[in-house]
């Protein structure tokens, strides 16, 4: 019976934890962007749960994808195997940035952020780099919207009643809805121009969204 020295182990283990991580830099490769936009190198989070590049998303698909590259790489996997520690911090890396993914495409203001960001390069975070793009257009929300907002904030704040908070929420939610549908046209046609104004009306949705369940929790 053949007998395997601690130098072949070793060897083994250490072939094992260079198998990992180029698997790990292979898929990271091939969900990462390269276009025209500025954004080389960028993830692609799309690519990196495999499903289709478009605002509309089918969350069931998500969410299993998801599940499927987490139970893959899940760090707790490798911490049984021989000094496996290298192994377990690579995946546990890579299931963070699967965890961010899946946490960014769930969501519709951040899944427009993301979806902008590769089809234009547009940074929703970078204003200077909204005007370069928009100089032509007005890239900030119309002063009704923002006035809309304001008068939003104040009636959550005056507001103490969970029915009426609740009412608040759900008049919110269809917002939110009708601004994804039409976000959802607008990547569809390429007209990036509107889609970059209806992403920051969807965050100013997004917000008040969280302002009335932070208001809700305090009220519980």
């Amino acid at each position: 019976m053949l007998s395997i020295t601690s130098t072949t182990r070793a060897m083994l283990c250490s072939s094992k934890r260079v198998s990992l991580k180029a698997r790990n830099v292979a898929l990271l490769r091939y969900a990462s962007t390269e276009t025209d936009n500025g954004n080389d190198g960028q993830v692609n989070y799309y690519s990196l749960l495999n499903v289709p590049q478009t605002f509309s998303i089918q969350q069931d698909e998500l969410k299993q994808n998801y599940r499927d590259l987490m139970t893959q790489h899940h760090p707790d996997k490798f911490r049984h195997q021989e000094n496996a520690a290298g192994d377990a911090a690579d995946n546990q890396d890579y299931a963070s940035l699967v965890t961010l993914a899946y946490d960014t495409l769930k969501r519709p203001h951040t899944r427009a952020q993301h979806l902008l960001a590769l089809e234009t390069g547009i940074d929703m975070e970078n204003d200077h780099q909204v005007q370069e793009h928009s100089e032509n257009i007005m890239t900030t929300l119309p002063p009704e919207t923002l006035m809309h907002v304001m008068e939003l904030r104040e009636s959550i704040d005056a507001t103490t009643a969970p029915a009426a908070l609740q009412s608040l929420l759900e008049e919110n939610e269809n917002r939110m809805q009708d601004t994804s549908l039409a976000l959802e046209q607008a990547f569809h046609e390429k007209d990036y121009d509107n889609a970059t104004l209806l992403t920051a009306q969807m965050q100013y949705w997004n917000r008040i969204h969280e302002t009335i369940r932070d208001k809700m929790h305090l009220l519980s």
